[in-house]
């Protein structure tokens, strides 16, 4: 059977080809299932009829289902809100899969539970790709929440856990940090203040028991020194003889973003250099809601031999699905459609397309503003990083029989789902969340047509990316 692989592993593509007609009934969740056509659909001419008739059953439930999805996405604009949208990335609130992955997880299903083999293979392609990413192995669990709790048990019952109070956030399911961490038995101990922290009020709650202690921090610290001004506001002080640093960062980049991103996004490999690392699974890695933790080989190890884990960590089909999705940061050529496809594009990239889809959307009767300056994209709802980004104000003709409500309505239910939001009379469209090949798409949903207008010529990158 000679399928299209989508960018996964051989283990991964081995185990899809044998079972995907099987797997394809057992797809339930309706937008997990919108974007299979456009993904994988020269899958459904070799699918049994049985099969097939399920997956476009399933096609049509997703289409009825977006407006309620929609519902569950705050209008921003953020990484957090693009969903199947035009550019084939599929978000569910704070949870965001790319397409490609999301749809593989209900045939990952059986590609790991019918091989007695497959959680071996997992296993090692998991540790693979986390050493690529991050130079250290991976335990996944359940949700943050899980990853939490889970080593927090791998800690003596005698030891402290220090949490700064500056740093005691409040996690998905919203339970606090340092509430979470009580619930697994645990003394926690929260210094400084709702500004700040400082060695000093570390070493006055220690004295001598730094090393039976844990220091639960969101900084970066390396070789002992804390290195963000946002711990103290005084950097290059050394940290006490702690028994062990646990970074809990939901924010991080899977590899570099400096000249893409401001300000400078810690990457996997800062944070996990001094010690053990908890952070999401999705966000920018773009895969489920989990938690991953990541660290020395030795400290995980005493994670995975507690008698929680097995309850804690996550099942075996999310596990290969985060793979997929972390496959995408690995180097190599970058996925069209991915998240880092999105991000990579420049600013003046966007410009360009932001003209040709102003002309193209004109000549169909609507009024376009193109605008480039001291616009930007957030990565999530909260948090300080963005990027520059083009946003097209659009405005129906006078003539137009479409109120302004049911053209916003119209673009949130349409398929591939486009989420913006409204600005008076007009629907204001991000293109940083675009991918630059789907103009086209993008100009389909807007006008409504049913056949897909021209595509223009793709837009070159310049030659300097000075600009993002």
């Amino acid at each position: 059977m000679n399928l299209p692989k989508q960018n996964l592993s051989e283990w991964a593509s081995e185990f899809l080809e044998e079972r995907l007609s099987q797997a394809a009934a057992t797809i339930r969740k309706p937008e997990l299932a919108n974007e299979l056509r456009t993904k994988i659909g020269d899958v459904l001419n070799i699918l049994p009829g049985a099969a097939a008739r399920e997956v476009e059953r399933l096609l049509e439930i997703a289409k009825q289902h977006a407006a309620s999805l929609a519902e569950r996405i705050h209008p921003e604009n953020s990484i957090n809100t693009v969903s199947i949208n035009a550019s084939g990335t599929l978000m569910l609130g704070g949870c965001g899969v790319p397409a490609s992955a999301a749809v593989q997880h209900p045939l990952m299903f059986h590609a790991t539970h019918q091989n007695q083999l497959a959680g071996k293979a997992v296993h090692r392609a998991l540790q693979t790709v986390a050493m690529s990413l991050s130079g250290q192995h991976i335990l996944v669990a359940d949700s943050m929440e899980a990853a939490i709790v889970a080593v927090a048990k791998a800690a003596q019952p005698t030891v402290k856990i220090l949490v700064p109070r500056c740093q005691a956030i409040e996690l998905p399911s919203g339970i606090s940090l340092p509430d979470l961490l009580r619930s697994a038995g645990r003394t926690v101990i929260e210094v400084g203040s709702v500004d700040g922290w400082s060695i000093d009020s570390v070493l006055a709650e220690l004295r001598d028991e730094a090393s039976s202690s844990v220091l639960v921090t969101a900084d970066r610290i390396v070789d002992g020194v804390v290195g963000d001004a946002a711990a103290t506001g005084r950097t290059g002080q050394t940290m006490p003889d702690i028994r062990h640093l646990l970074h809990v960062a939901p924010y991080v980049a899977p590899r570099p973003l400096d000249n893409l991103v401001q300000p400078a996004l810690p990457t996997l490999k800062q944070r996990c250099h001094d010690g053990v690392l908890i952070t999401a699974g999705d966000g920018l890695l773009g895969g489920p809601a989990l938690g991953l933790i990541l660290g020395d080989n030795s400290r995980l190890q005493q994670i995975a031999q507690t008698r929680d884990w097995c309850w804690l960590q996550a099942d075996l089909t999310a596990q290969a699905t985060m793979i997929l999705a972390m496959q995408t940061w690995v180097d190599g050529p970058v996925p069209e459609g991915s998240i880092l496809a999105m991000l990579e594009t420049t600013h003046a990239n966007l410009v360009d397309r932001g003209i040709r889809l102003k002309n193209r959307l004109e000549l169909a009767g609507y009024h376009v503003t193109v605008n480039s300056d001291q616009v930007s994209a957030r990565l999530w709802p909260t948090g300080r990083w963005a990027l520059p980004s083009v946003e097209l104000e659009i405005r129906r003709g006078s003539d137009a029989s479409e109120s302004s409500e049911a053209f916003a309505q119209r673009l949130e239910t349409s398929r591939p789902l486009l989420f913006c939001k409204t600005l008076g009379d007009a629907t204001v469209v991000d293109l940083r969340w675009v991918a630059p090949a789907l103009d086209a798409t993008l100009a389909k949903v807007i006008i409504g047509t049913s056949e897909t207008p021209p595509a223009d010529p793709p837009s070159p990158e310049p030659a300097s990316s000075a600009t993002i």
